[in-house]
């Protein structure tokens, strides 16, 4: 796990303008630290260590992201066609 003792996020991932890491490398790396914010994974215990994992995490959560809003989407569908059931057979009495 990363200690961050007081360090900025850019020193740490060492993601400074005068860094050796290539520009595929840092994107990849802010990507992963914001999908893993906004899929509200957490960063945990288990986290990545090299690009190569950071970009495959990324994939993993975008995909399940994509699949639980898929979900989502249906069974918002179900409940509107369950309330405007209820709304036909309310007026009926």
């Amino acid at each position: 796990m990363v200690d961050f003792n007081g360090d900025c996020f850019e020193k740490t991932y060492n993601l400074e303008p005068t860094s050796y890491l290539h520009h595929i490398e840092k994107i990849i790396i802010v990507m992963y630290f914001s999908f893993t914010t906004l899929s509200t994974v957490g960063f945990g215990d288990l986290h990545p260590k090299t690009s190569q994992e950071r970009a495959a995490a990324v994939l993993v959560m975008l995909f399940c992201t994509a699949i639980f809003s898929l979900i989502l989407g249906e069974f918002l569908k179900i409940v509107e066609k369950y309330k405007l059931l209820d709304e036909e057979i309310g007026d009926g009495d």
